[in-house]
C-alpha cells in the first residue's frame, strides 16, 4: 500500500522535507495548535493524534467515538480545540485533546451536498 507522507512545508520558500518513518496510517486532517502542537485525525482507526512537529512521529490519544469518514481538520480559536468535518456525513465536531472524545456540533452546517 502507498500512505501518504508528513513533510515540514516552509511557507515562505515552500520547501518541504520529510518527516519519516512517521507511523501514521489513513490521516484525512491536520492542524497546529497556537501552542505549536500538532493534532491529526485517521479514518483508519477513528483516532486523535499528536503529532511530534521535529520527528513527525504520532501518538493516539484516543478514540473519536464514531466511524469517521473523509474529513478535515482546522483548530477552532473560540472554543481552543480542534474542529472537524466529516465529509461523508456532513458532520461538524470538536475534539477533546486530552481524551480524543468527539462531540458533534448539534447546529453546524457543513453545506456538503449528500
Amino acid at each position: 500500500p502507498t500512505y501518504a507522507r508528513l513533510v515540514r512545508l516552509d511557507p515562505c520558500t515552500g520547501d518541504a522535507s520529510p518527516l519519516e518513518p512517521h507511523g501514521i496510517q489513513g490521516v484525512c486532517g491536520i492542524t497546529t495548535a497556537p501552542d505549536g502542537g500538532v493534532f491529526a485525525v485517521e479514518n483508519v482507526g477513528d483516532t486523535l493524534l499528536k503529532v511530534d512537529p521535529g520527528t513527525g512521529m504520532a501518538t493516539s490519544i484516543g478514540p473519536l467515538g464514531f466511524d469517521l469518514g473523509a474529513c478535515g481538520l482546522a483548530w477552532d480559536c473560540s472554543t481552543n480545540r480542534p474542529v472537524g468535518i466529516d465529509s461523508t456525513t456532513g458532520d461538524v465536531f470538536w475534539i477533546d485533546i486530552q481524551s480524543g472524545s468527539a462531540t458533534t456540533c448539534p447546529t453546524c452546517s457543513s453545506s456538503i451536498p449528500q
